[in-house]
């Protein structure tokens, strides 16, 4: 069913495996009253606990580790950065922390407060999109889905501000439709679907 879902949206398959009398792990998302929710797994054992080195598809990895290399993008979001620092303040100090020299594009996600970007030459932060929030999962997914779009094909992109700030623009508007439904790949928007949501805060921020 997954795979199908996968394919009858575009997304190439070539990388799912089976594995013959397992199941696929089942994870139970609870919703809470603002937004954000809690997980539980079954996974008894599940057929991703049984794949060997041998299942992996290593022309696969290598193209998609190649395309990583490429751009040089790391993304967190403002949880995890709490986490990985032991510090519950979100500055630039604790971002650029994880700065490395072959790093491009580092990305903060804030959650209703927008995106912070940083590259080599320069750092902005990005306004998120407010919406009615119904279940925020799958909108990280979104997230690095639509960043990943926007500049696999055009890696030029990160040496020029005015056309960088557009991708986390973007991304964050798909994250921000994904929240206004339940599920993950059901509230997936689409292109148009972005678009109409950036028409609109572009209007109301106009007119302010």
């Amino acid at each position: 069913m997954l795979a199908g879902i996968l394919t009858n949206n575009g997304v190439s398959a070539e990388g799912v495996n089976f594995v013959k009398g397992a199941r696929t792990a089942l994870a139970f998302v609870t919703p809470r009253a603002d937004g954000e929710r809690e997980f539980m797994f079954y996974r008894n054992p599940s057929a991703d606990m049984l794949l060997n080195s041998h299942d992996l598809n290593l022309k696969l990895i290598t193209s998609i580790m190649s395309i990583w290399d490429k751009a040089n993008v790391i993304k967190v979001s403002n949880v995890e950065l709490e986490f990985l620092t032991g510090s519950n303040k979100i500055d630039d100090e604790s971002a650029m922390s994880f700065w490395h020299d072959n790093l491009k594009l580092l990305l903060v996600t804030l959650g209703e407060k927008g995106c912070r970007y940083y590259t080599k030459k320069f750092c902005g932060v990005v306004d998120a999109y407010h919406v009615k929030v119904v279940d925020t999962t799958g909108a990280g997914d979104s997230f690095v889905g639509a960043l990943l779009c926007k500049i696999v094909d055009d890696h030029a992109i990160i040496e020029e501000e005015q056309r960088l700030k557009e991708v986390p623009k973007y991304a964050c508007a798909c994250g921000a439709i994904t929240t206004t439904e339940k599920g993950a790949v059901p509230a997936l928007p689409t292109h148009s679907e972005v678009l109409t949501l950036q028409n609109k805060a572009f209007k109301r921020h106009s007119h302010l």
